[in-house]
């Protein structure tokens, strides 16, 4: 997969926070982070339900930590997929539950299993435990769904910005929906206005949005020279 690049950093992002913040941490983390967009304070038996999450998604995490390269390997694939089915069974409702399944659609899709992949995202966009989730959901959701070829759909789900920390993703992948479509102009356009969304510390994210919208003007001018040269004949 060509343009997955914003998947494979999350997938590091995960890694490291994981990394940072252990489990003597981890859900006391989630429950404040879950307070801070509204859902309040869990209630005694949502705090033990997360504290068993987090023992289910214990193995996930060890696999992670033993993962090397942008690739999931083949042993950490299995612990995802298996730690996945019981998170959604017993855990639903908890966050460990979103983070299982969006490591298990990132193994569906390097493994072309595109319509696994968008039913565990579209799990997430649902069900998901806060709206942060949610919008990585969404945006993963639609990555698949252009390799899918079912633009509509993509286009739906990044059409509007429920999270404002996410504007400028949703904005390149609609750029890349254009773009997919062979529609230069608009890729370009949007390309540039995700650029001009991006903070003065999304060094990477700049560099691979300047090749996006560098390739797409280019594109844009050549077909627009194309197209006036039968009237100009």
């Amino acid at each position: 997969m060509a343009d997955h690049l914003t998947e494979e950093e999350q997938i590091e992002t995960i890694k490291q926070w994981l990394k940072d913040n252990f489990l003597m941490f981890f859900v006391p983390i989630i429950i404040a982070g879950l307070a801070y967009v509204g859902y309040g304070m869990w209630e005694s038996n949502k705090e033990a339900e997360a504290a068993s999450g987090s023992d289910a998604f214990r193995p996930i995490m060890a696999a992670l930590e033993n993962t090397n390269g942008p690739k999931i390997d083949d042993a950490t694939a299995k612990t995802i997929l298996a730690q996945s089915q019981t998170l959604s069974s017993d855990y639903g409702d908890t966050l460990y539950n979103d983070l299982s399944l969006l490591l298990k659609a990132r193994v569906d899709v390097e493994n072309k299993r595109l319509d696994d992949a968008a039913s565990a995202l579209q799990s997430v966009v649902q069900n998901g435990a806060n709206d942060g989730v949610k919008a990585i959901a969404k945006a993963r959701l639609a990555k698949v769904l252009i390799e899918q070829k079912k633009f509509d759909d993509a286009l739906v789900l990044v059409s509007a910005v429920d999270n404002e920390a996410f504007k400028g993703t949703f904005t390149e992948i609609r750029g890349d929906i254009a773009l997919a479509q062979g529609d230069m102009a608009t890729a370009n356009s949007q390309y540039k206005a995700a650029l001009e969304s991006l903070g003065p510390l999304d060094f990477q994210r700049r560099g691979i949005l300047e090749l996006k919208e560098k390739s797409t003007a280019t594109s844009s001018v050549k077909a627009s020279k194309a197209n006036a040269e039968p009237e100009n004949a």
